[in-house]
């Protein structure tokens, strides 16, 4: 991918027809993948796997972390999670990691 990448950053100078190819072609691999519609379509390679195997890819947070969030918050601290990903996907990391509660 970071090839891929670098080849693309080539192209900002000599955005032949080649380089138009490349450029889409990227972004319809990244529309395929990686489309907020692709969560609840189960489609694309990366949701499925994830809603699939997530043990594989996210790490359970530790009763000893849940605690300290749990005082934070019941010491009236304002706990915000920012994030630039669809709340479908957020929903099934965070449910993975700290349980639905």
């Amino acid at each position: 991918m970071a090839k891929h990448m670098r080849s693309l950053s080539r192209c900002e100078s000599d955005f032949s027809e080649k380089c138009k190819t490349l450029y889409k072609d990227t972004l319809e691999s990244f529309n395929f993948n990686f489309h907020p519609d692709n969560f609840k379509r189960n489609t694309g390679f990366f949701f499925p796997e994830m809603m699939k195997n997530t043990d594989l890819y996210i790490d359970k947070a530790s009763p000893k972390f849940k605690n300290r969030l749990k005082e934070l918050k019941d010491n009236g601290v304002k706990l915000v999670l920012v994030t630039a990903s669809h709340v479908d996907y957020t929903e099934l990391l965070m449910d993975y990691s700290y349980g639905s509660n």
